[in-house]
């Protein structure tokens, strides 16, 4: 079978800093799917089909019933989310991929080294490792 597109809610918006916000997308009821921290998803509006934009999930694999994404102001994708998208609004979100997967081990420590826009995976990276 392949991948689930789906429309999800903005169920919580918040500011992070000026120029950047986390949105939660909502999963449907009956949306149930297998991902790993550190993939990411691509999202769309409705009336904007055409122009997609794949986003580091920031949340991690073991937050389930919720996808989160960190974005910053650049480009149209994340001027129009930072400045104009609040709760309630829709998004289609096309299923995680992408291999860019820690390596957790017991015993073991995990040593992240981000900055930019890159650190948004690592967030969902210390979210499940502290958790386990």
């Amino acid at each position: 079978m392949g991948k689930v597109i789906a429309e999800m809610e903005i169920e919580l918006v918040t500011m992070e800093l000026p120029d950047t916000k986390t949105i939660r997308l909502k999963w449907p009821a009956g949306y149930d799917v297998q991902f790993q921290t550190g993939q990411f998803i691509t999202l769309f509006w409705p009336d904007t089909p055409s122009y997609k934009r794949a986003y580091s999930l920031s949340s991690c694999a073991l937050d389930r019933g919720f996808y989160e994404v960190t974005v910053k102001r650049d480009g149209k994708m994340g001027t129009r989310i930072v400045d104009w998208a609040k709760a309630g609004d829709k998004m289609i979100v096309i299923p995680p991929v992408g291999r860019f997967l820690p390596v957790y081990e017991p015993n073991k420590h995990l040593m992240c080294i981000a900055g930019g826009s890159g650190v948004t995976p690592f967030r969902a990276f210390v979210l499940e490792a502290t958790r386990r």
